[in-house]
């Protein structure tokens, strides 16, 4: 088994970094694919930390699809997810709160839609889809973008993920009133200790 640290660049994160690939496999600095919101799209007047809303492209029709993130070239690898950190492009509503979902498989989002009441389903938590979620409560303005460090609602270690196709995925939730920016963009940063075979 190689022994796998992905150092974090997190605490100078405020650049966004992109995954990149090296020998043996695995994602240096972890970074999910990108959610770019539709111009105008997006007031969650309605999320509470209890009742939060999705955060996804289409209001209807098209049901919210996860962001995906590489963890490996190697199809099954396990380990933790460490540390996260949300960057969305806006440094507007730095009162907005949100949530990070992971998943080592694909979430159940069908009949889910942007502005939608999203929490993890039963289903997902009894079939081990689901690993954890992070509290995104304070932003830090950063230039042209806005960053969370965000807290683990588990301790460390309790976040582990067994994968079967190398890639974690997420689902971001408004935790609070929150107006959308023009085309905003999020993307997901993480921490994570891994090993492949």
């Amino acid at each position: 088994m190689k022994r796998l640290l992905l150092a974090s660049a997190l605490v100078l994160a405020p650049a966004l970094v992109v995954a990149q690939q090296v020998s043996g496999g695995v994602s240096k600095h972890a970074a999910s694919s990108l959610l770019t919101k539709i111009t105008g799209a997006g007031t969650y007047t309605g999320a509470t930390s209890a009742a939060p809303h999705a955060v996804c492209l289409f209001a209807s029709v098209t049901a919210c699809v996860p962001l995906t993130m590489a963890v490996s070239s190697y199809t099954k690898v396990s380990g933790n997810i460490t540390g996260i950190m949300l960057v969305k492009s806006t440094t507007n509503a730095t009162a907005a709160t949100f949530r990070v979902l992971a998943y080592q498989a694909a979430p159940t989002l069908t009949g889910v839609f942007n502005d939608s009441v999203y929490t993890p389903l039963a289903a997902d938590i009894a079939s081990g889809a689901y690993v954890g979620s992070w509290e995104c409560s304070t932003q830090v303005v950063n230039g042209d973008n806005g960053y969370y460090d965000c807290s683990p609602n588990r301790p460390a270690g309790n976040n582990a993920f067994n994968l079967t196709d190398g890639t974690l995925q997420f689902v971001v939730v408004a935790t609070g009133a929150y107006v959308s920016g023009s085309s905003e963009t999020f993307r997901v940063l993480a921490d994570l200790l891994a090993t492949a075979p």
